[in-house]
Order: structure tokens, then sequence, then C-alpha cells
């Protein structure tokens, strides 16, 4: 049997994984099969990188990550065994990881109101107390350091939540007045400064994404025709950006410059979201849940 475990809620992948959401439509794609199943176990302990989604075949005792992996090992499972991956598709694969997944997890964790109306959220349905706290503040911080490298974006801290102080001050000394009024002015400047710093790394983002899609349409070429596994990986990222809260900037430029890749996108929404999955999924054992008692257990022989 091979076990795909997969970030998802409510038997469907969640906008947190890109991967998920391209190998849960890459299965609905085959037909129905007795061999495989997917798990959405929300559990990155499963995992020997620490990271979902992961495959696991108990028969050939094998473990994969990776989208480009994953994929690979289920075209050679399901089809005959010359039906793998050319070069130049794992290129385009190897090209939306490197840059198109680090846009989609800006504006995952970095674009404010997308933080907090979605991905905060979301992992308190998908992992227990405390890991639904401390989970995507670790992704968060990962990906402004990763952001701030390689698109030298300009630094956001941490500490800019400065709320004004609701208190009745009437019955507080003048000096104490002074500089409890001097302090809350300073705490609105210091989130003015955020604001225009997020603001500019926004704007910048766009940008860069819409040259991101500009190089990946134009290396598209080197793999004449219909290619499944690579364009749903392509869609995939597409799919997040749109369905976010904040989505204005990033669905502009996708039905701007590239229509018809945005009507494509329409066309699997509704497909895959209208159909039952082909491929059974199940409901996670005890082992295979991210709870504190399984994730000291898994990380005692580390201690």
């Amino acid at each position: 049997m091979i076990t795909i475990y997969l970030w998802g809620h409510g038997n469907r992948p969640e906008l947190i994984s890109v991967d998920s959401i391209a190998i849960y439509w890459y299965l609905q794609t085959l037909t129905e099969r007795n061999d495989i199943e997917i798990v959405f176990a929300n559990n990155t302990d499963l995992s020997f990188t620490r990271t979902l989604p992961l495959l696991k075949d108990d028969i050939e005792n094998i473990d994969l990550v990776g989208y480009g992996n994953i994929i690979e090992y289920l075209m050679l499972k399901t089809k005959d065994n010359d039906n793998t991956l050319s070069m130049n598709e794992l290129l385009l694969v190897q090209y939306l990881n490197n840059k198109m997944d680090l846009i989609v997890k800006y504006f995952l964790y970095l674009n404010h109101q997308n933080y907090k109306e979605y991905t905060r959220i979301i992992f308190t349905q998908l992992l227990y107390w405390p890991m639904w706290y401390n989970t995507p503040r670790k992704y968060k911080v990962e990906t402004r350091v990763c952001c701030e490298d390689t698109f030298a974006l300009l630094k956001i801290r941490e500490d800019t939540n400065c709320d004004a102080d609701d208190s009745d001050d009437g019955d507080l000394p003048p000096g104490l007045i002074q500089s409890k009024t001097f302090k809350m002015n300073q705490d609105k400047r210091k989130k003015s400064k955020h604001q225009l710093r997020e603001s500019s790394n926004q704007l910048q983002m766009t940008h860069i994404l819409k040259d991101i899609l500009n190089e990946y349409q134009a290396m598209r070429k080197i793999v004449p025709g219909e290619s499944i596994p690579v364009d749903l990986y392509y869609l995939a990222h597409l799919y997040i950006l749109v369905q976010l809260p904040d989505h204005n900037d990033t669905s502009q430029i996708i039905q701007q410059y590239h229509y018809q890749d945005y009507c494509t996108l329409d066309k699997y929404i509704q497909t895959f979201s209208s159909t039952k999955s082909t491929i059974t999924i199940r409901e996670p054992h005890f082992t295979e849940l991210g709870n504190v008692a399984m994730s000291l257990y898994r990380r005692v022989p580390y201690l």
C-alpha cells in the first residue's frame, strides 16, 4: 500500500502547501486505485526531513518527499515503467520550487492580512496545541529570512504591535501624562513605519511575481504540448495566490498578463471541487497524529 501524507483539512488540501494541492490534483487524474491512499495527518514528524508531503511505500520500504520525487514514483507505479518526468520537466518543477514557492510563502506568512485572516487560523484546525501556535510563527521567521536574502526585502520588525492605551489618564500627574502621550506618538510612528515597509514589500513582490510568471512562460516552451505534472504544479501556485484573503493584486496580475492560465485554473477548480476523490482518503491512526504524546515519542531516540 502506498500512503501519501498531505497537509489538509476536511478531506481537502489546504493553501499552506503548494505540493499537497498539486499532488492531490494529480491523484485525481488517475483512475480509481486500491493500492494508494491519502492521509491528511498534518504531522511533519512522520517525515525524515520534517516536511510534508510524504510518500510511504511499505512494500518497497520507500519514503519520499518533494513534489518531483513523489510524482515520478507515482508515474512509475501507475503507468508503464518508461513513463517518467523528462529532464526539462524536472527543470521546470525545480524552477517553480525555487522561485514561485517563496513568492507564495511571502503572501501566506508576511502579508499581514493573509496571515491574520487565514494562515494563523488554519493552523489551529490542522495542528494540536502548542504546535498550532509555534509552527506558523516558525515558518513566518524562516520565510522572512529567505525573502530578505533572496529578494532584498526591507526588514520588518516583529515588535510593532503598539496599541494605544485606552485607560483614563485624568488622575495622572501632568508629567506622566506628557510622557505617556510621547510614548503613544512614538508607537504610532513605529506602526506607520512598519506599514510603509510592508506596503513597499507588497509592491515589490507583485512586480517580482509578474517577472517570474513571464520567465516561466518563456521556459515552459522547452516542453512541447501538455505536461500534467508540471502544469498542475504551476496552477497550484496560482491557485493559492488567488484564493487568499488579500488577493486583489495577485489576481489582477494573473488575469491581466496570463489570462489563459487564469481560465485554465478556473476550470481545474471547478472540476476538483465538484468531484469526489478517486483515491481513498482515510483518517490518520493515533500513531500518525501530531499530538504532544506522539511528538515526544518520536523525538525520544534523538534526545
